[in-house]
């Protein structure tokens, strides 16, 4: 007679089984994810040579426009109010000489693509924060107190980005007739370090 034993098996140890299976591909997929997302991050450093992020924002003052010529009384407002600071401004040329010359070819053939010019200048100012750093402001806006005023100095030293809020409409029903979004950030100024990591989410 052939005797047959029933193999009881431990519930314990196969709910432990599946969980550690899961857990080595949830890893896996995340770290496939995190490889894919930064190709394009480790691309643009190999072509650019933009320097490790480091939380410091430097003293420059960029500002862009169709020709040099037009440097006016708002954009002297921030040369007169922060004599430390470089005023630094491209003009369309030069923009464009700069993301070819700093950033892939793939970001570059993107830039040209752009017809509108709002749209190339929004896309200049996060690539040329991303290599230079400093503090990026539209030519129609006024410095109303010097820029070293704005975060204290000691904290300013060991700041990587400044955002200011342009629209909280997170306590509205109805805001889609007044904004994109609920939560909208100012782009017309902007402070980074260079290198900065949301500045590689956006590029």
């Amino acid at each position: 007679m052939v005797r047959l034993r029933r193999i009881r098996r431990n519930p314990f140890r196969l709910s432990l089984l599946s969980k550690i299976l899961v857990l080595i591909f949830i890893l896996w997929q995340l770290f496939n994810w995190y490889s894919i997302s930064k190709t394009d991050s480790l691309e643009i450093i190999q072509w650019s040579g933009i320097p490790i992020y480091v939380p410091n924002i430097p003293k420059h003052i960029i500002q862009t426009s169709k020709s040099s010529s037009d440097v006016n009384i708002a954009a002297n407002s921030f040369i007169r109010l922060n004599p430390t600071y470089q005023y630094i401004h491209y003009n369309d040329s030069i923009a464009e000489n700069f993301v070819r010359r700093t950033m892939p070819d793939y970001i570059y053939q993107t830039y040209i693509l752009l017809h509108e010019p709002v749209m190339k200048a929004d896309y200049f100012r996060y690539i040329v924060l991303l290599v230079k750093g400093g503090i990026y402001t539209d030519m129609d806006t006024i410095c109303l107190q010097p820029i070293d005023t704005w975060i204290k100095g000691i904290i300013m030293n060991r700041t990587g980005l400044i955002i200011g809020i342009e629209a909280d409409a997170s306590l509205w029903d109805v805001w889609q007739g007044d904004y994109a979004r609920q939560i909208q950030f100012v782009q017309w100024t902007i402070a980074a370090a260079p290198g900065h990591p949301i500045l590689y989410e956006i590029g």
